[in-house]
């Protein structure tokens, strides 16, 4: 007896649960009611309804293409592609190669010696020191920092040791280019 009763209760909440105003199953109910009234396309409408066929109504319509005469694929406002005549030219301007410049150093720290080091950064590790008026290739070039290569070691230093100057290709070797 005690479990009909209980049966009874879990019934009436339920249905209690089903007729809130706010209850997810009226959301989604009323959801899918207002699908008719937006402007969605009726495969969305499939979509959110879970109606949508594995199998289109109408298959598309094969495109004939010949090599002879260049073609352009176009997206219609209605996500429809069209295969029309011609090509497409692209009116956007490229923005120019960002010409590339080839720099030699020599140290100038005139008392001490150069850290190298792991990243461009004072607290960074030490990987290898440079005396001064030695000399060497900038693989990297920075604002504050530049990523260095010298008596076959690279690593980085701080631009207010090095006095750079920019060289012509040639004078660069090739294998650090």
């Amino acid at each position: 007896m005690v479990m009909a009763g209980l049966y009874i209760a879990i019934a009436v909440l339920a249905v209690a649960f089903l007729n809130i105003k706010d209850s997810i199953f009226k959301m989604r109910t009323e959801f899918v009611d207002s699908l008719d009234n937006s402007p969605r396309t009726e495969l969305q409408k499939a979509i959110v309804t879970g109606t949508v066929s594995a199998q289109p109504e109408e298959p598309p319509e094969p495109v004939e293409v010949t090599a002879e005469e260049p073609q352009t694929m176009v997206m219609d406002e209605d996500s429809s592609i069209t295969v029309e005549p011609g090509v497409l030219v692209d009116n956007t301007e490229e923005e120019p190669a960002e010409e590339k410049h080839y720099y030699e150093f020599t140290a100038i720290n005139s008392q001490t010696i150069l850290h190298m080091r792991e990243a461009p950064d004072i607290n960074s590790k030490s990987i290898y020191k440079l005396k001064p008026g030695t000399k060497g290739y900038v693989l990297e070039p920075g604002d504050d920092w530049s990523y260095v290569t010298a008596e076959e070691h690279a690593g980085y230093c701080s631009n207010e040791y090095l006095n750079m100057r920019e060289i012509p290709e040639e004078e660069y070797p090739e294998e650090l280019r």
